[in-house]
């Protein structure tokens, strides 16, 4: 996302519609297109593709300040910040201490495991444990030495992820997602609204916006004051 706030250079041509796809008339359903007048005022307006509709025309750069909305209803207060950020941070320390005591579990298990199959294997050479027998046992056990390496493996990557370190990071460009939109052209503002939204609403002059994943919870925590879902 931020790469694409950042993103500059962009010189659209007449041609080119870059909020086209991004909005469903409020009114039919339908998509919103764009058209070209005179060569070089761009309008979006409704495909009527169901019959007349009375979804008004508006110019581009009009859509464009009203598509601002968009990111503004995702800036999340310096205040708001920082008790995620602790909320998060304390989580963290939480899970980590989950996966170091499962780490722990699991190593005990497999030391468990391998006096097991030890023994066993002493009792096959004495000719008290079966050659079948033995076989069976060690195919059940050296299945399960398997699935704790792959465990321990997972457990032991998911020690180096950094929640907090990844939240900051996205938490700090919501903030100034806002400013970065108004300065962009066109193109690369329809770019942002993308990694924010799946589609819009266009009723009359109103937007109604479908926020993809976390952003949903993020638009519901600046309209609820509920930040911890």
């Amino acid at each position: 996302m931020q790469q694409k706030l950042h993103t500059r250079g962009y010189r659209q041509t007449k041609h080119e519609f870059p909020f086209r796809g991004l909005l469903i008339c409020g009114r039919c359903g339908c998509k919103i297109t764009a058209s070209c007048a005179k060569g070089k005022y761009v309008y979006y307006h409704c495909t009527s593709g169901r019959g007349k509709c009375e979804q008004p025309y508006v110019r581009q750069e009009v859509l464009s300040q009203r598509l601002q909305s968009i990111v503004d209803n995702v800036r999340i207060p310096q205040k708001i910040v920082a008790s995620l950020l602790e909320k998060i941070a304390n989580g963290e320390d939480s899970r980590r201490e989950t996966v170091q005591a499962r780490l722990q579990e699991l190593e005990t298990e497999e030391k468990e495991l391998e006096r097991r199959r030890n023994l066993a294997y002493i009792d096959k050479l004495n000719g008290v444990l079966a050659e079948e027998r033995w076989c069976q046992l060690e195919s059940q056990w050296s299945q399960r030495a398997q699935l704790i390496i792959e465990q321990r493996q997972r457990l032991q990557n998911s020690l180096h992820a950094t929640a907090v370190d990844s939240a900051k990071e996205a938490f700090e460009l919501l903030q100034h997602a806002s400013e970065l939109y108004s300065e962009q052209p066109y193109e690369d503002q329809a770019k942002a609204l993308r990694v924010l939204v799946s589609n819009c609403t266009l009723m009359g002059e109103t937007i109604e916006p479908n926020y993809k994943k976390p952003f949903d919870l993020v638009a519901e925590g600046v309209k609820t004051g509920n930040w911890y879902a």
